[in-house]
């Protein structure tokens, strides 16, 4: 079974898969299965007023198909281990211009931030930590691989680090910290890749290698969480433009452990939001239109709702559906409208192929002068750069995939049958 969707498409339409009212519960489309017998799979994040929910059950799930609530004894809805299909990594920047080190103060509590950030991170998703100063490459600082009970991290290198180049590169280091982001992500096969960027800034971009247009360009094409850290009262233009999903800002140098400590345990919480889903279709042909429902109650016992609208092509689909089963995520739902317009694109296509071409002398001829198969060489893509970073990454025992594409996540950049 083809996929309905590439993923490429699949950013495309993230947008439109977004349903949320006012003050209500806000789902967000990550990545989607389809698969026989009649399973139908969704990896999603769950928000009520901008907050993350995390305590949903799977009786809080229904689903509607072509206007008709299920049954939960007809879809079995189950609610799947997440980690089965899903890596979360996070790349943290550093910023180490200047000329301090040692045992400078400033360093010091860099130093005490990062590390509570790390030790919070870790039981969830693995983190990389790499440091920034005037010149063009990052420096590694620290790989450290998901652990649930690992100890506080030293690292020391932070404290030892000393600049190369005393300015300040803040442009390139977010464009190569997000180009790392994709490399990690690509060293482990799952289908479900979620990426999260933490730059820590003493200041705006003074070295000038990278234009700031380049940098607002590269964030406005990456699917990844990016958020700032920051020292109150110092000129940090550039932090609200880098730190699309939050900035934390700290009243002084002292007190930039707690920013990072407050931004992990938003970060924490975030990673709880994301909930796999599985039901089982009563469909057995033709495309369902779906709503996927969600109804939270808040600690005061105030419920709200929120729902997400696709579709999907139940030909072939039969009984012996288990809810419980990994999901293959070959063939991925599509966003309303999206099948029938593919169908009709397809056919019109078709129709065009068959209408006889007028003035041809010969079967060899085209009207247009072209070969039908064309002469365009196809162009390898660009991987992510691992250039002055560590090669230890990802999840132990899994072997790195060769990339088709850079990875953009979300949504994923692969698909899987195993």
């Amino acid at each position: 079974m083809k996929p309905f969707l590439s993923s490429t498409t699949l950013v495309a339409l993230c947008a439109a898969w977004l349903v949320s009212a006012c003050g209500g519960v806000q789902l967000e489309h990550v990545h989607s299965s389809v698969q026989r017998p009649s399973n139908v799979a969704i990896y999603v994040s769950v928000e009520d007023g901008g907050e993350p929910v995390t305590d949903l059950r799977a009786e809080d799930f229904s689903v509607r198909e072509d206007g008709v609530l299920l049954e939960p004894n007809e879809t079995r809805l189950t609610l799947l281990d997440r980690d089965a299909v899903a890596l979360h990594h996070t790349v943290v920047l550093v910023d180490l211009s200047g000329a301090a080190q040692g045992t400078d103060p400033q360093r010091s509590a860099i130093r005490k931030g990062v590390q509570n950030l790390v030790a919070k991170l870790r039981p969830t998703q693995g983190v990389t930590v790499l440091g920034f100063d005037g010149s063009p490459r990052l420096h590694p600082l620290g790989e450290f691989s998901r652990a649930a009970d690992a100890p506080r991290p030293e690292l020391e290198t932070i404290e030892r680090f000393k600049a190369r180049d005393e300015s300040r590169n803040l442009n390139g280091a977010v464009i190569e910290g997000l180009r790392q982001l994709d490399s990690r992500l690509m060293r482990v096969k799952r289908p479900v890749r979620v990426g999260t960027l933490i730059v820590f800034s003493q200041g705006d971009d003074l070295a000038g290698r990278v234009t700031e247009q380049a940098l607002l360009d590269a964030l406005a094409e990456t699917s990844h969480q990016v958020y700032a850290v920051g020292i109150g009262g110092r000129e940090a233009r550039q932090l609200d433009a880098i730190g699309r999903q939050g900035v934390e800002r700290s009243q002084d140098t002292n007190s930039l452990p707690i920013a990072f400590e407050e931004l992990a345990m938003r970060l924490k919480k975030g990673w709880s939001k994301y909930y796999l889903v599985q039901y089982c279709s009563p469909a057995r042909t033709g495309i369902r239109k779906v709503r996927f429902e969600v109804r939270h109650e808040d600690d005061e016992g105030s419920a709200s709702t929120g729902s997400l609208d696709f579709e999907f092509d139940a030909t072939g689909f039969r009984g012996g559906c288990d809810p419980t089963a990994r999901p293959a995520f070959v063939t991925s739902l599509s966003a309303p409208g999206e099948l029938e317009a593919k169908r009709a694109e397809a056919e019109a296509a078709k129709q065009r192929t068959r209408k006889p071409s007028e003035g041809a002398s010969g079967a060899g001829e085209s009207s247009s002068g072209t070969s039908p198969s064309g002469d365009a060489a196809a162009t390898e893509p660009p991987g992510g750069s691992d250039a002055g970073t560590p090669e230890a990454g990802g999840e132990a025992g899994e072997a790195p995939e060769a990339p088709q594409e850079t990875i953009v996540a979300p949504p994923a950049s692969g698909d899987y049958a195993d």
